[in-house]
């Protein structure tokens, strides 16, 4: 039952995923809903993420193929990343000193946060790294986190703790690591333990041996997702690939996971082998995996070709995964799929971007393992963009989802920088229409989001209107929800000593047609940073006041009454150094 739950859990997260299309080389700064305390980026071959403030990341991709990226707010978010791109990108390489190293200490005080953790928070790693004079270089970090784990209980652990040993690209790690090899047999994994690579010729041997995160160190404080029955799992295996030419690789993968017999996920191996080709524009790439849980046998096929060239560029793969095959991975893999997509973009224009998608695949169950009937999918994904036409920059998409006798359709137009006042006054508007249908229930949404935008010398201000309207389609509830957001960035100026401050005041004001709902909500933030030579020190201050009036019910139906809530939501005072030597 456990394990049903889990998967239809991770089915749901990934229908909901956002989605973003990205060129390869272009930056893209993400804005999440709410503030990020953590990352996972699960296609680091193919994007960098950092995370630039407490709700943005910004995430630069380098080659075609799409990635996923985890992050967590107040729940686990998904998403996924679909990148074309006039040319891949060489690697990013960084030239390092013979001797560096990084202190930070981080602090935060809340006691407006309606949870013990994270009320108070304290933060320190180090990062040190050296050569030495046989050209050995050996880098170590250090995590160390103190936390809540309860009310009235704090903690401290070392939460994260690595050496690596590296010379000429080869290399050896103890201590927390994250491995990578393919799709199929181990997509993204976190542990503790020992990792490697040796490269001899063309011939390159990876390999890893440890336990799951939390297994040595950091449990109690760690911000992971391992349930007490997960701790005691034992993961170990290796990659061997022959570069047989520059441009044919040739890869056989082989691991294991050991567990107890009443763990979540049980013990079991998995192996696999690939090949992956390019010719000109033309990149192949397929796989073809095993895996052996109590004696049951389940394969797992994917193949993709992939075509880029500069204004033009296409990838369709195939996928065939047993229902009972498993991998190696923290997340949710492919079990079960069965079926194909398709992705292409185009810019005929200087001015002009097409691209889109389209999967049509049918998902399939262990029926041992969980009760659903199969079901097929299918998906499209539109998008038009036109950049700076006349005075502005508008972009649609229509997207569209079929899964059996469930639909959703909608169509997302957005209109951005349209210039008003030359350098001063922009307008913009985002306009979204959805409608779902299924055999309980159907019924549309429609949201409306237009603001101004007044940036001069260190003003920069944005006013928005904001309106949502929900109803079924045949009779039944329909409302309205409507409100306004003010948003002004004071700048930053320079006090004594070139202290720096920036002031933001940010006011949302909500309210509905069926007077069921008031709501004000206002948030200001201060900000003091300093760099004096190597060190770098900042405070921040943060306090948000919540004002809601809203209808409570008693009963079935019975409506007693407004009820008046004023509370301070956020009163926190964070700050921290970074010093690098």
């Amino acid at each position: 039952m456990q394990k049903s739950w889990l998967i239809g859990l991770l089915l749901v997260s990934a229908l909901s995923a956002a989605r973003l299309e990205l060129t390869a080389g272009t930056a893209y700064t993400y804005t999440a809903a709410g503030e990020i305390t953590r990352v996972v980026n699960a296609g680091a071959e193919l994007a960098d993420v950092t995370q630039t403030a407490a709700n943005k990341l910004r995430i630069l991709p380098r080659k075609i193929g799409s990635a996923v990226i985890y992050y967590w707010t107040d729940k686990q978010e998904v998403l996924l990343v679909h990148i074309a791109g006039k040319k891949t990108l060489p690697p990013v390489v960084r030239a390092a000193p013979q001797n560096n190293g990084k202190y930070e200490l981080y602090f935060k005080f809340d006691p407006a946060n309606n949870t013990p953790v994270n009320q108070r928070l304290f933060i320190q790693s180090l990062e040190y790294g050296f050569l030495t004079n046989n050209g050995l270089r050996i880098d170590l970090l250090t995590r160390y986190k103190q936390n809540a784990v309860s009310a009235g209980e704090d903690t401290g652990q070392i939460e994260k703790a690595s050496v690596r040993l590296s010379r000429n690209g080869n290399y050896l790690q103890a201590g927390d690591a994250v491995v990578r090899y393919s799709e199929l047999t181990l997509p993204y994994l976190e542990m503790q333990g020992l990792t490697g690579h040796y490269r001899r010729g063309s011939l390159l041997l990876d390999g890893f041996a440890g336990r799951r995160p939390g297994n040595y160190w950091g449990q109690a404080v760690a911000e992971n997702y391992i349930l007490a029955k997960d701790r005691e799992v034992s993961v170990g295996g290796g990659r061997l690939t022959w570069l047989a030419r520059d441009d044919l690789a040739l890869a056989y993968t082989l691991g294991s996971r050991t567990a107890d017999r009443d763990n979540l996920v049980g013990s079991y191996s998995v192996q696999g082998g690939e090949l992956n080709y390019r010719r000109g524009a033309y990149q192949v790439n397929t796989g073809l995996a095993a895996s052996v849980q109590d004696k049951r046998n389940a394969s797992a096929y994917r193949g993709e070709v992939n075509y880029d060239v500069e204004d033009y560029g296409w990838s369709i793969a195939y996928r065939d995964v047993a229902p009972e095959f498993r991998s190696l991975a923290d997340y949710f893999d492919y079990g079960g799929l069965q079926g194909w997509s398709l992705y292409g973009r185009a810019n005929p224009l200087r001015a002009l971007s097409l691209s889109g998608s389209y999967e049509n695949y049918r998902q399939r169950f262990d029926r041992r393992e969980i009760s659903n009937p199969d079901y097929s999918v299918e998906r499209m994904r539109l998008r038009l963009g036109l950049d700076k036409l006349l005075f502005f920059r508008p972009a649609f998409l229509y997207h569209a989802n079929y899964r059996e006798a469930y639909r959703s359709s909608g169509l997302t137009a957005q209109l951005y920088e349209i210039e008003l006042l030359r350098r001063r006054l922009w307008a913009y508007t985002d306009l979204s229409s959805w409608r779902y249908a299924s055999p309980y229930a159907e019924y549309a949404t429609h949201s409306t989001l237009s603001g101004l935008n007044y940036r001069r010398g260190w003003f920069n201000g944005k006013a928005e209107y904001v309106q949502e309207k929900y109803r079924f389609v045949f009779g039944g509830t329909a409302y309205d929800t409507e409100g306004w957001n003010l948003i002004a960035n004071f700048g930053e100026f320079n006090l004594y000593r070139q202290v720096k401050l920036t002031v933001s005041l940010w006011q949302q004001s909500r309210r509905n047609d069926l007077d069921t709902l008031d709501k004000n909500r206002s948030s200001l933030r201060v900000r003091l940073g300093q760099t004096v030579g190597s060190l770098y020190w900042y405070l921040n201050g943060v306090a948000a006041q919540e004002n809601s009036l809203f209808y409570e019910y008693e009963g079935e139906y019975d409506r007693s009454g407004y009820f008046y809530h004023a509370e301070l939501v956020q009163s926190e005072i964070s700050g921290g150094l970074v010093y690098r030597f």
